[in-house]
């Protein structure tokens, strides 16, 4: 390469990166994050979102609800809700949150048929990275 024509480009790049330092005095601001401060699974949810009491074990006629509580400053992030049966993907939600501070958000699954008895779970994913699972039961009532 010429000489002359890898001096310009050195001194373009140098110019260039210029622009892309913070600006003096003042500190980088941390990248957006949300984290997962608790998944509770449950039978029903209060006007908070919160499900009250967490359950493990359901009957064929009950509804699934999920609470996700987060905190953290994001302006966006996509919680993926994926409800299993074995291997089997019964559903999939996703909810766009944003915000700064605490939030908890809630994801429901119920079947109008009933479910059937066995092994259930339910994972959560923030930006499709995963970010928690829990298992569960339904069993047949007496």
């Amino acid at each position: 390469m010429d000489p002359r024509l890898r001096a310009l480009a050195v001194a373009g790049a140098a110019i260039a990166s210029l622009g892309c330092r913070d600006k003096p005095g003042r500190a980088a601001s941390p990248p957006p994050s949300v984290k997962v401060v608790e998944m509770r699974l449950g039978r029903s949810v209060g006007e908070d979102k919160r499900v009250r009491l967490a359950q493990e074990v359901f009957g064929p006629r009950d509804t699934f609800f999920l609470s996700v509580e987060t905190e953290g400053t994001v302006p966006r992030a996509v919680l993926k809700v994926r409800w299993m049966r074995g291997s089997e993907l019964l559903a999939e939600t996703e909810l766009a949150i944003a915000g700064d501070g605490p939030a908890v958000s809630e994801f429901h699954l119920s079947k109008t048929g009933g479910w059937p008895a066995g092994g259930y779970g339910v994972e959560l994913l923030v930006d499709q990275a995963p970010a928690g699972r829990h298992s569960f039961l339904v069993e047949e009532t007496p």
